[in-house]
C-alpha cells in the first residue's frame, strides 16, 4: 500500500513528509482527527512551498465548507501527530511511548486529518469563533471527515472500530488534550464511519460548490436519486427522478 490518493480529494502534495511507511510499522493503526487552530488556506499554502519552509503537514485537510485536500498519500507519513505524551490511547506502541524511542512518533502509525477552525483561543493571532454548543462544527466539514474516514478504512482493510478513530488528544494529553476539542462530535463520527464501512447509510455527503468535477456532481445526483427511488421500489419513478435532476444546471 503506497501512493494512494482519495479521488474525492483535491491532490495538493507537500514536501513535508516521509515517503513510505516505517519498516517497523508497515501499516496504520488509526485515523487521527486534529483541529488546525487555524484556516485551511494556511495549510494549503504551506503544502505548496517549494523549497519547504514550514515543517508541518497532514495527510489531508478539511475546510469548513467541506473542501477536502490530500497532501500526503495513503502509505506515507505526514508531520502532524508528533510524539506521544502521557497517552490515553491503548494502541500506542511501546516504542512510541515517552522516553522509549524519540524517532518513533505517532506519525508512523496514524493517518492524520486536520480540520479547519478553533477549539480554543489561540492567543497569539486572530480568529473568528471557537467551536462550542453555540457554534457547532459545520455539517459539511463533519460529512467530509466521515466520508474520508470510510475511504481510509476501506483502503487499509482495518476494522472501523471506535478505538481506531481518535483525536490527537488521545496520544498527547500534555499539549494537545483539547484537540480536536470537547465540542467535536466524536461519537457521531465514529458511528457514521463504522456504518459507512459496513455498508449502512451514513447519510448523503454533498460536495461543496466547485470542489468536484461536473461528472462527479452528476454521479452524486444520480446515486442519491437512485437510492430514493429504490426505497419506493418503483423503476419508472427512478427513471423520471434521475433525468429531472440531471437536467438541472450544476454549480461550476
Amino acid at each position: 500500500m503506497q501512493g494512494i490518493w482519495d479521488p474525492a480529494a483535491e491532490a495538493i502534495p507537500t514536501a513535508a513528509y516521509w515517503d513510505g511507511m516505517d519498516w517497523e510499522y508497515p501499516t496504520y493503526v488509526g485515523y487521527m482527527i486534529h483541529v488546525m487552530q487555524g484556516y485551511q488556506s494556511t495549510m494549503i499554502r504551506w503544502a505548496n512551498e517549494r523549497p519547504m519552509v514550514t515543517q508541518k503537514s497532514a495527510n489531508a485537510t478539511i475546510g469548513r465548507i467541506g473542501k477536502l485536500a490530500q497532501h500526503v498519500a495513503l502509505g506515507s507519513r505526514c508531520w502532524a501527530a508528533g510524539a506521544a505524551c502521557a497517552p490515553t490511547w491503548p494502541l500506542v506502541d511501546a516504542q512510541q511511548r515517552p522516553g522509549a524511542n524519540p524517532q518513533r512518533s505517532m506519525n508512523h502509525t496514524c493517518y492524520s486529518v486536520e480540520t479547519e477552525g478553533f477549539s480554543k483561543d489561540p492567543i497569539d493571532y486572530g480568529y473568528d469563533y471557537i467551536y462550542s454548543a453555540a457554534n457547532p462544527w459545520p455539517t459539511a466539514l463533519i460529512d467530509r471527515v466521515v466520508s474520508h474516514g470510510v475511504w481510509f478504512f476501506q483502503q487499509t482493510g482495518l476494522e472501523a472500530d471506535p478505538l481506531r478513530i481518535i483525536g490527537h488528544g488521545a496520544t498527547d494529553t500534555c499539549t494537545r488534550s483539547d484537540d480536536p476539542g470537547s465540542a467535536f462530535p466524536m461519537v457521531e463520527v465514529q458511528e457514521r464511519i463504522a456504518a459507512g464501512v459496513s455498508g449502512s447509510s451514513s447519510g448523503p455527503v454533498t460536495p461543496p460548490p466547485g470542489s468536484s468535477s461536473i461528472d462527479e456532481q452528476l454521479a452524486a445526483l444520480a446515486h442519491e436519486d437512485a437510492l430514493q427511488a429504490a426505497r419506493l421500489d418503483d423503476h419508472d419513478v427512478a427513471f423520471e427522478v434521475i433525468n429531472e435532476r440531471l437536467a438541472r444546471p450544476l454549480a461550476r
